[in-house]
């Protein structure tokens, strides 16, 4: 799950065109991997999840920290004078998950740790989710 830090009053004002725009900057920017297979969606309100399939967890928080470095810098070399920072939570999703619901739940709770720890940063959910069986 992905999630952008924008000032106080940018925020108040147009909170989604800029989660946009610093999401198409994102995917945009060249140093980006994304695959084919990857898939960028938003959730609702300015917030956004990536789905990367079969992808290992070390692999998914080098591209979680590339998205936070890639949002720091296109706002950076945009001279933006709001400081546009992003947050991003990961969890897992395999064979035993008991499906998307649990895995959104763990990301989302992954993301506002991230917030919580100051933002433009990065927090892994522990653990991956499965079913009860």
């Amino acid at each position: 799950m992905l999630g952008p830090e924008l000032p106080r009053e940018e925020a108040a004002t147009a909170p989604l065109r800029i989660a946009d725009r610093t999401w198409l900057l994102v995917v945009r920017d060249p140093s980006r991997r994304m695959r084919v297979t990857d898939v960028l969606a938003r959730l609702g309100g300015d917030e956004f999840a990536i789905v990367l399939p079969h992808c290992e967890l070390d692999e998914a928080e080098e591209i979680a920290e590339e998205i936070v470095r890639a949002v720091r810098r296109r706002a950076s070399a945009a001279g933006s004078a709001a400081s546009i920072t992003a947050s991003v939570g990961i969890a897992t999703f395999g064979p035993d998950s008991p499906g998307p619901d649990p895995v959104l739940a763990a990301a989302d709770q992954a993301l506002y740790e991230a917030k919580d720890a100051g933002g433009d940063t990065v927090r892994t959910a522990i653990g991956t989710v499965r079913s009860a069986s």
